[in-house]
């Protein structure tokens, strides 16, 4: 039988009162983030109120996401479950035409596209003058007709670090 606020119990004729408040919950964040390959976090035994515990599993994985369990030593105290989050690395590759390349002046560049993941933005660092490049989901395209000979340096950024860098160049000649 478990005891509750104001419940009394009898033992051989002697009244006996156990008052419980109400069960302590253990501040801790729902989730934690954390980069793939980082330095896992290391679960304290005492949640930040001074609630005593163990976790379970109690090694934190820096590999995959995963849920783990505080389960107080008290029965007073509620447990509560952290779900870590690893993050991965941005990448970017090449899915579709060349990232390199020679036109004649006035002519369109032949779509470069890469497919992008783990990536929240993309940063040019460098395209020709009138070439673009266009994030939509899970694609980046650069296009358009260059009016000068140029770099192409760009960069997928995501929540970690490194950043995914690609480059090429585009040569214009008169033909």
């Amino acid at each position: 039988m478990s005891a509750g606020a104001g419940i009394s119990f009898f033992f051989n004729d002697t009244a006996t009162t156990e008052i419980y408040t109400s069960p302590n919950t253990l501040s801790l964040p729902d989730a934690l983030p954390i980069c793939a390959g980082a330095t896992a976090p290391t679960l304290s035994q005492t949640a930040p109120n001074g609630v005593a515990g163990a976790w379970t599993p109690a090694t934190v994985s820096n590999i995959a996401t995963g849920t783990y369990v505080f389960t107080p030593t008290s029965s007073c105290n509620i447990g509560q479950t952290l779900t870590v989050v690893v993050n991965q690395s941005p990448t970017m590759t090449l899915t579709s035409g060349n990232a390199t390349q020679s036109i004649c002046l006035g002519n369109p560049i032949a779509n470069i596209v890469y497919t992008v993941s783990n990536t929240t933005s993309v940063t040019v660092n460098s395209l020709p003058a009138g070439v673009t490049g266009t994030l939509s989901g899970t694609t980046y395209t650069i296009s358009g007709t260059p009016t000068a000979s140029g770099y192409i340096s760009i960069a997928a950024n995501g929540t970690c670090a490194p950043s995914s860098n690609m480059t090429g160049s585009i040569s214009l000649s008169n033909c």
